[in-house]
């Protein structure tokens, strides 16, 4: 394992495999949280729990991204792949992400479109 960062030509290159995420699904659609899960994971992302919306809140619009101050950063870069969902900050310790899909979630953003976004 390489001790010094791979070049990229981001200079606000982020390892996304350090970004342990949760989908849920808080909708009515079968395999939405599946489906999302695996487009997360095939951007590099640290797909954790794929299940639906343990909290069983009313989600609105694309969905929420629920995190805690240890996970404000990764929640900035996960946001990026969505298409501007409300951000939640709780009171949890670990740095997990939970990507909560609601009603109006139509896919992810273009891989290219939210790279120049995570910054």
């Amino acid at each position: 394992e390489a001790a010094g960062a791979t070049p990229s030509s981001s200079a606000c290159e982020v390892d996304r495999s350090n970004i342990p995420v949760n989908v849920y699904n808080a909708t009515d659609r079968e395999g939405l949280a599946a489906q999302v899960a695996e487009q997360l994971e095939g951007r590099g992302f640290d797909v954790r729990t794929v299940a639906n919306d343990p909290k069983k809140t009313t989600v609105t619009g694309v969905g929420q991204l629920r995190y805690g101050g240890n996970g404000a950063r990764g929640a900035g870069v996960v946001a990026a792949h969505l298409d501007e969902p409300t951000m939640i900050e709780d009171s949890r310790r670990r740095p997990t992400v939970d990507v909560v899909l609601g009603p109006d979630h139509d896919g992810l953003v273009s891989a290219q479109r939210a790279s120049g976004r995570e910054c």
